[in-house]
């Protein structure tokens, strides 16, 4: 179930105004999220071999992250921690 504060973690993220990916870094319940093919992928998950820009995940972005989300985060942004 969805809580208030998981959405308010959600939304200190700079892309989360236009982002439409089913499964955030951000979000507690991310494990229980279903990611079909054609979905897009957060820009800071996103590994070198998939298509699409990477980028770093600010540090302060970073510490919001749950612990059993962070291997869900490319590999360079699992080392920011």
């Amino acid at each position: 179930m969805e809580t208030i504060e998981n959405n308010q973690r959600m939304e200190k993220c700079p892309r989360f105004i236009n982002c439409n990916t089913p499964i955030c870094p951000l979000d507690k319940e991310a494990q229980i999220r279903i990611r079909y093919p054609e979905d897009d992928i957060c820009i800071y998950c996103r590994q070198k071999k998939q298509k699409g820009i990477r980028l770093s995940m600010p540090k302060e972005l970073r510490k919001l992250v749950p612990e059993s989300n962070v291997l869900l985060l490319s590999w360079k942004n699992q080392k920011l921690s």
